[in-house]
């Protein structure tokens, strides 16, 4: 076996094999004929960890778009609030320049009272 596994890494035709489709948990049966690895896998002994593997990856696919509807519910909350802050910080930003205008009002106002008691004192 280990000269197979030898001569398939090395051998250029090496792509015409076709593997078992439990390949990527750790089969290593090749051949040249789909059938016979077809037949292969009907028996293989890979195939009661890779429904194991099936099930977990279910699970942990189903945790993850569960977590991510979470991401995605708690993102929407937080883009609202950010609206909602932007917009109380443009009234916050209103409301100064207006008690700034009210202020110089007062202050012009103050200045003419001023004024106009100094003419009458004079």
């Amino acid at each position: 076996l280990n000269n197979f596994e030898t001569h398939v890494k090395q051998c250029e035709y090496s792509n015409i094999l076709y593997s078992c489709k439990n390949d990527k948990i750790g089969c290593i049966y090749k051949d040249i004929s789909e059938e016979m690895v077809n037949n292969h896998e009907i028996n293989c002994e890979f195939n009661p960890l890779s429904k194991y593997l099936s099930e977990i990856n279910e699970k942990h696919l189903n945790q993850i778009n569960h977590m991510n509807d979470k991401f995605n519910t708690m993102k929407e909350l937080l883009d609202e609030e950010k609206t909602k802050l932007l917009k109380l910080q443009t009234s916050s930003d209103i409301q100064k320049e207006i008690n700034v205008i009210q202020q110089e009002s007062i202050d012009l106002y103050d200045k003419k009272f001023n004024i106009q008691q100094k003419e009458l004192n004079s």
